[in-house]
């Protein structure tokens, strides 16, 4: 895709999420069933980095055995470093694939979609000291797609924005998997921000 393709989407992309655009009731209601379907996992939660950010802050030289030292001893500096900015591993080339996979399997996706979302997000709060859950994720979730966004409904109606239509973008099918490649990399950068400011103010 072209760089003024790129930029066409991301215009259009903003649009939908911002405006008035509102999503048919079976949407929203296939999305948030979803949503509450993919954060029921307990899998969703277990920190698979755990051990080894345990491991690179003592080679640092921080004397870490669990989560809650990285709190109290790991300097901001540090804790930067191993947070995840982007979503690479499942970014846009991932996506296309799950453009064929998921056609026509809305909750599927959703589920899809969150899932590979949390593993960002889940890595970040263990970077910063923290273990995620469901009332420390939907925040995260939802505010990136809108800063101003918090909670379960904001989530649901967001992504049902998203996805109500021809794909995420109205006449736009070729572009399906943008919004989800998107999205992994905003869920990424706000998990970062937010638990990184939790941090903060945890120290201070």
């Amino acid at each position: 895709m072209s760089q003024p393709e790129r930029t066409q989407s991301a215009r259009l992309l903003r649009w939908r999420l911002r405006s008035g655009h509102t999503p048919g009731p079976d949407t929203v209601i296939v999305v948030r069933q979803a949503i509450e379907s993919a954060l029921a996992d307990p899998e969703l939660w277990r920190i698979r980095t755990e051990d080894e950010i345990l491991a690179r802050y003592a080679k640092a030289g921080f004397e870490v055995q669990s989560l809650e030292d990285v709190r109290t001893t790991v300097s901001q500096a540090t804790a930067d470093k191993l947070a995840l900015v982007g979503a690479r591993p499942v970014a846009l080339p991932r996506q296309f694939i799950n453009r064929r996979k998921f056609r026509g399997r809305l909750a599927d996706e959703i589920e899809q979609l969150l899932s590979e979302a949390c593993t960002p997000l889940v890595h970040n709060a263990a970077v910063y000291g923290y273990r995620a859950d469901r009332a420390s994720a939907i925040p995260v979730l939802a505010a990136a797609l809108d800063p101003a966004a918090d909670d379960l409904e904001s989530l649901a109606l967001g992504l049902a924005r998203a996805k109500d239509g021809a794909g995420p973008f109205t006449g736009m099918r070729p572009l399906y998997g943008d919004f989800n490649a998107w999205y992994l990399s905003r869920v990424s950068r706000t998990s970062r921000s937010t638990f990184r400011e939790r941090f903060a103010r945890d120290r201070a």
